[in-house]
């Protein structure tokens, strides 16, 4: 009798959950499994986004901390030094060594 109980209360619980996220109640198993595995394929693209995200980040925080360290080396007064620095220093785009893809 308890184990009963227990199984329509987990059964309520799991359909408020279904009807909070709008999913119909007669779906199947075969239904809940293509689901499942859109949803894993959503997730893994997330963290691909997420990673390429951080590394682009990650690249030009350590460009704009390099040109900062270049610009610190230039004499103190230098105009024309500084002018032709900056010259120097303008954004070079990446070896396209990668494959895209």
């Amino acid at each position: 009798m308890v184990l009963a109980t227990l199984k329509d209360k987990i059964k309520k619980e799991d359909s408020k959950k279904e009807d909070a996220l709008g999913f119909p109640e007669n779906m199947n198993y075969g239904d809940r499994s293509m689901m499942r595995h859109e949803l894993i394929r959503i997730v893994r693209v997330s963290y691909l986004l997420e990673y390429m995200t951080l590394e682009t980040l990650g690249k030009c925080f350590i460009h704009n901390i390099n040109m900062l360290f270049r610009m610190i080396e230039l004499p103190p007064g230098s105009v024309e030094a500084y002018e032709k620095k900056m010259e120097e220093l303008k954004w070079i785009e990446p070896p396209k060594n990668q494959k895209e893809g």
